[in-house]
C-alpha cells in the first residue's frame, strides 16, 4: 500500500537559500559537516531531480523531496512577496500556494 507524502511549506525573505542551509534551518542537521555527509547517503529531491550539493540554491517555488517522502515547497515569505510586488511594474503579484 502507498503511503501518503506529506507537504508543508518554507518561508524564505530573501531571493534564496542554500540547500545546507534549508536542512539546518529545518532542524534536520547541526552542522555543515553533517550536510555533506547526510547529502550524500540519503536521496534528496530538488524539483524531482537527485541533488548532492548542499550550495544549491533554493529559490520560492522550488520543492524537496526529503527521504522520508517528505515534500516541503519553497515560499517566500510575505514581507519578501510584499517586496517583489513593489518593485514590479503594474502592482502585486499572486503568492498563494495552494495544499492539498
Amino acid at each position: 500500500m502507498a503511503r501518503q507524502e506529506d507537504e508543508k511549506t518554507f518561508e524564505v525573505n530573501t531571493e534564496f537559500i542554500t540547500l545546507g542551509q534549508f536542512l539546518k534551518a529545518c532542524n534536520l542537521v547541526n552542522a555543515g559537516g553533517e550536510v555533506k555527509a547526510w547529502l550524500e547517503e540519503e536521496e534528496f529531491l530538488v524539483n524531482g531531480e537527485p541533488e548532492i550539493r548542499r550550495g544549491r540554491k533554493l529559490r520560492p517555488g522550488d520543492t524537496v523531496r526529503l527521504p522520508d517522502r517528505l515534500l516541503i515547497r519553497v515560499i517566500a515569505s510575505e514581507k519578501r512577496a510584499a517586496n517583489i510586488a513593489n518593485k514590479m511594474p503594474g502592482g502585486a503579484i499572486d503568492s498563494e500556494i495552494e495544499s492539498d
